[in-house]
């Protein structure tokens, strides 16, 4: 039975650390081909926010204090800037367009988002 409490408590910790597989920004973007597109789940806080109702896109920016990353929706849901965040998404290279300067080089699809 002390083995059966044990295992609950176990289970109940590791639920109540957040072992959500998360992985920071600075690891994604220091090695970007690895990453390039897997699912992958990052958490942080919104720093900017891009709508585009017209398009039905949106985006905005993530930043976990190693470094900061778009995310790009078509879902229509956008969080406020400055909330918490965590996000899975397919990690994905931005197309260059000539003659148009965007910071970014990759982002992330949103697939799941939770506030």
């Amino acid at each position: 039975m002390r083995n059966v409490f044990f295992w609950f408590f176990i289970i109940g910790l590791l639920g109540v650390c957040g072992c959500s597989n998360t992985t920071k920004i600075e690891v994604i973007k220091n090695d970007p081909e690895y990453f390039l597109n897997k699912e992958c789940v990052v958490s942080g806080f919104v720093s900017e926010v891009l709508n585009v109702p017209a398009l039905n896109n949106d985006a905005f920016k993530i930043d976990d204090l190693t470094g900061v990353i778009w995310i790009y929706t078509t879902k229509g849901v956008v969080p406020p800037k400055d909330s918490k965040v965590k996000v899975k998404g397919i990690f994905k290279k931005l197309l260059k367009i000539p003659l148009v300067n965007f910071e970014a080089e990759y982002y992330i699809e949103l697939q799941e988002m939770n506030l």
